[in-house]
């Protein structure tokens, strides 16, 4: 899978823009404020629905227009392409299209377009609240599982439903059970899903990290949300008067975590900034070759600003690792000079962004 055109229209300072992606490597280069990060958040836009920047749609579109449109074409090594196009609107409502059909839910895009995004709240995946770990998780396990994505909805459904009858004062046990039940069908596929997905996700983890850190003690931990020893079902009837005075499901899907330990301790309270950062790249790269080896598609890697994330040493192995592993990548810097160095492949296109303008380079 390969992004081989973006069109963009609106968001901040791109005006206009028009490109032809016909390189593995996509090097954009540029002074602060020149739109490059922008560049990134219409493609991450396009891919998920939403920008990577902040919760407020407004300052994503261009001062003085009404919405925004992020346009693409994605390539599938079986010579087939797939168009896909999305607006959003300042009003908060939005237009999406998936070849060339109107669909409803952001998740028709991610299937087409899945991205990861290495910037400077990557390492926000390890020191950040535990939904930013489920986040992460849900995404590899909805790319490889189709099962996934239904369970999970109805997991949702379960849990606003539930949560309603338990902030009531006469709670309605009959209509209680029956959305314990579903619950508990869909936490325990759920909880299948994720752990067959961490199953295999943890080798190529450990294996690219040894690649980043010399440390072989690091183990990653999966806590499904709740007690290890007990079904679902029990622990929601143990938990039921404990839920009803606190008005929520205490236990379930919505509360797994996802840890990375160093040598039986958190990985967050023993690694230096630095380390940590090398440990959220591995997850990434461990997630994106997954995705392959699973047979299920390509990632498109945004790294926004390499030379600000990683040292030398560790720039020139992740370069080198998303180089050898043919994944697509959108990177931006200040200086050309320091990116282009670390790539040695002949697929390597130059942008220079300024003021919003986008022009490929020639390469001497």
């Amino acid at each position: 899978m390969s992004l081989s055109r973006i069109e963009i229209r609106n968001i901040r300072n791109l005006r206009s823009v028009s490109l032809h992606l016909t390189s593995q490597i996509n090097l954009f280069y540029g002074n602060n404020g020149s739109g490059k990060t922008s560049l990134l958040e219409a493609v991450y836009l396009l891919g998920l629905g939403r920008s990577f920047r902040g919760a407020k749609l407004g300052p994503v579109i261009s001062h003085d227009a009404d919405d925004c449109t992020v346009f693409g074409q994605v390539e599938e090594l079986s010579g087939s392409a797939t168009p896909l196009g999305i607006v959003r609107n300042r009003d908060g409502s939005r237009e999406v299209r998936v070849a060339g059909e109107a669909v409803q839910h952001l998740s028709e895009l991610a299937k087409v377009l899945p991205l990861q995004l290495i910037n400077t709240d990557s390492i926000r995946l390890l020191t950040g609240p535990p939904e930013n770990r489920r986040r992460f998780l849900n995404w590899g396990v909805f790319h490889v599982e189709p099962g996934f994505h239904t369970a999970w909805k109805l997991s949702q459904q379960c849990l606003k439903q539930r949560n309603v009858l338990l902030r009531d004062a006469k709670i309605d046990s009959a209509q209680l059970d029956v959305w314990s039940r579903e619950l508990v069908k869909a936490g325990e596929a759920i909880d299948q899903y994720r752990s067959g997905y961490i199953a295999s996700l943890n080798p190529l983890f450990q294996s690219l990290l040894s690649n980043l850190i010399e440390d072989d003690g690091f183990t990653l931990t999966y806590y499904r949300g709740w007690d290890g020893l007990a079904g679902l079902a029990d622990v929601l009837a143990t938990d039921v008067e404990m839920d009803a005075r606190r008005g929520y499901t205490q236990h379930g899907p919505q509360r797994a975590e996802l840890r990375v330990l160093v040598d039986q301790r958190d990985a967050v309270d023993v690694l230096s900034r630095g380390e940590l950062k090398m440990v959220a790249c591995a997850l990434m790269l461990a997630q994106a070759h997954l995705f392959r080896q699973l047979g299920t598609g390509d990632c498109l890697f945004l790294i926004d600003d390499l030379s600000s994330e990683l040292d030398l040493e560790h720039r020139r192995e992740m370069c080198r690792i998303l180089e050898d592993h043919d994944h697509q990548v959108l990177v931006t810097n200040v200086e050309q000079a320091d990116i282009a160095k670390y790539w040695a492949s002949a697929e390597l296109a130059v942008f220079h962004v300024e003021h919003g303008v986008i022009k490929l380079q020639e390469m001497k």
